[in-house]
């Protein structure tokens, strides 16, 4: 009997193991990824900021008009919005790779408690 639950305890710890390991190495890929994906948005938005600021060139100089800079103002904005959500998705990434490590997330920052609740004037 007790060679089988001690067998037993022993399989559920290695299969314990494999799927934390999974987890971790999954956290990698993903972070990864991420890291990829932020890094081509950035990209992405530069670029459309250095185009929007030639078509106003262009839109002064009398070359185009403003529905060549409104594309590419939404253009602009679209790539913006992209960064944000590859902000987001790098966080969580890293988010679950520290809690894979079992390790506890915490913001590096706080607001300042007395900005807060300080607020009545005597």
């Amino acid at each position: 009997m007790f060679g089988s639950e001690y067998d037993e305890a022993v399989s559920a710890y290695n299969a314990s193991i494999v799927a934390a390991l999974q987890q971790v190495a999954d956290g990698i890929a993903l972070l990864k990824s991420a890291r990829s994906r932020h890094q081509e948005a950035s990209t992405a938005a530069h670029q459309w900021t250095h185009i929007v600021e030639l078509q106003k060139i262009r839109q002064r100089s009398g070359l185009s008009d403003t529905n060549d800079r409104l594309t590419a103002e939404m253009q602009q904005l679209s790539s913006e919005r992209q960064v944000a959500e590859a902000d987001i998705a790098l966080a969580t990434a890293q988010i679950d790779l520290i809690r894979a490590l079992g390790g506890a997330w915490a913001p590096l920052f706080s607001a300042p408690s007395s900005s807060l609740s300080d607020t009545s004037h005597d």
